[in-house]
Parts: C-alpha cells; structure tokens; sequence
C-alpha cells in the first residue's frame, strides 16, 4: 500500500485547529469539529494531534450509550467513576478537563448524534476545549443540534488527497500533453513548402 497526501495534509489541518482552539480568546466557544468522509485520514489526524498536545481522546462506538460514553471519558482522564448518573459524570469531566486545560478529542463524535447524547454536547462547549471528528454528514447535523453557530468555534472539512501513483499518472499525462503541444507548435512554426 503507498501512502496517500490526505493525511499529512488532514494532520496539519488537525493540529491547526487543536491550536485555535487551545488559544480561543475567552468568552469563545472551545468546541470544534472535522470532518469528511471516510478514507481521509481523519483517524490518522487525532492520533498525530492526541500526542503533539497531550490530548485526551476517545473514538466513539456506534453501540455506546451516554452512560458508557461518559465512563470511556473519565477512564481516558484518569477519572474513577462517578456516582449520580450521567450528569455527575459530565460535571467531573468538566472540572477535571478545566484543571488540566487540556483538550478532548471525540472520533467517530457521528455516534453522538443519536441515542440522546445532545446534552453531552451541549454541557462542554463553554469550559472544555472540544474536538469531534466523524463523517461528512457528521458537521451539518452536529450544526444544527449544538444550537450553533454559538457553541462552534470553527468547523474544518477534512481534504481529499491524492496518491503517489495520482500524481505520476498526472505528470505522465502532463508530460504527454506537454510534448503533443510541442510537436504541434514545432509543426505550425515550420512554413510549409509547395513545390
């Protein structure tokens, strides 16, 4: 397998937007998202950006419910599990991820659009610094839900790339066309002689 531009490309519009958000002047919202179909090196992205920030980060199942989610959370912070249910849970999430100021990422966050995970949203966008990434169906709808634009500092697409083996047969194509051109102005600047 040759590896692909997507996710170089994909890591460093990650780790721009992990930035942004990491340095979003107070009263900004510190939620954000990135998405785009799969295959584009979005999973790539979060696991460059986990390391280089010292994120947090959970990849979202599509069998979880709020109550594990919320576990899965506290497990990655370190976090022993909350008494209360799931809201003494997010409140924990949220004082602990505001002690550290670090940020939390969420892949697959698609899953959070069902199975009445809106609260978890909803609840982190002002004190935590918020990453989710998912599908390209994905930020439209977590758009709509989350009562944005308010609570959504910037919504980044992921980007297509293209192959090794994309670029050489573009630069054969290039390269053909390039001397077909060629031959063909060669053959227009000679005069034509008649006899």
């Amino acid at each position: 397998m040759t590896p692909s531009i997507a996710p170089l490309r994909n890591v460093a519009a990650l780790v721009s937007l992990v930035e942004r958000v990491q340095t979003r002047t107070f009263g900004l919202p510190g939620m954000a998202t990135f998405y785009g179909p799969s295959g584009w090196g979005k999973t790539t992205a979060v696991t460059f950006a986990s390391n280089e920030f010292q994120a947090h980060c959970v990849q979202v199942k599509d069998c979880w419910t709020p109550t594990y989610l919320a576990q899965a959370i506290l497990r990655e912070i370190g976090l022993p599990n909350v008494r209360g249910g799931v809201a003494a849970m997010v409140d924990a999430i949220g004082a602990q991820l505001a002690r550290t100021e670090r940020p939390l990422i969420i892949d697959d966050a698609q899953y959070l659009l069902r199975k009445r995970m809106g609260p978890l949203r909803r609840s982190a966008h002002r004190r935590l610094r918020l990453i989710l990434t998912g599908d390209h169906f994905h930020d439209h709808h977590l758009y709509r839900s989350c009562g944005a634009p308010g609570r959504v500092q910037d919504r980044v697409p992921a980007r297509p790339g293209r192959s090794p083996h994309d670029a050489r047969s573009r630069r054969d194509d290039d390269q053909g066309r390039k001397a077909r051109e060629s031959s063909t102005s060669c053959a227009r600047s000679i005069p034509c002689r008649r006899s």
